[in-house]
């Protein structure tokens, strides 16, 4: 095979991988092909971000405490897994359940990614210095909302 002609095969087969790339772009984002797991899938990665947004929050939380990082860092890094909660719970919301299952699963996440929000924002005003809770409250309840997340992930994964 020449050269020339080896080229020419690679452009082919290169046009074809980013038009069937493109396609299903298209369909995915159109809603044509669901993610993996279908409603129960999307509850369970929502859930699955929020628990690594808290346990994010919760070693920053640590190290301030520990003065081993800026709380500028930690406020910064607050802001931001907040924002993923916010992200998770609105995926969530806009979600079309089909069975009572998933309307009754749909809440229940939906009441974990707040109580996880609320307890990242807790966090938050307290390495701002705006909070008159303890540090060993705040700190058991990131800790009480990563478990509760986790056993719901768990729950979640299970009817996938």
């Amino acid at each position: 095979m020449t050269t020339a002609r080896a080229f020419d095969r690679s452009k082919t087969i290169l046009s074809r991988m980013c038009a069937v790339g493109a396609v299903t772009l298209m369909l995915t984002l159109s809603g044509c092909v669901t993610a993996e797991g279908g409603v129960w899938g999307d509850m369970s990665r929502a859930v699955e971000t929020t628990t690594s947004a808290v346990k994010s929050v919760s070693n920053t939380f640590r190290q301030v405490q520990e003065g081993t990082t800026l709380t500028t860092v930690a406020e910064t890094n607050c802001e931001e897994m907040f924002k993923q909660v916010e992200k998770s719970n609105k995926q969530i919301y806009g979600l079309k359940v089909d069975s009572d299952a998933q309307s009754e699963a749909r809440q229940k996440v939906l009441d974990e990614l707040s109580g996880a929000a609320k307890a990242i924002a807790n966090a938050q005003d307290s390495i701002e210095g705006t909070s008159s809770d303890s540090p060993e409250q705040l700190d058991a309840e990131l800790s009480d909302a990563v478990e509760r997340l986790s056993a719901l992930e768990d729950e979640l994964e299970a009817r996938q």
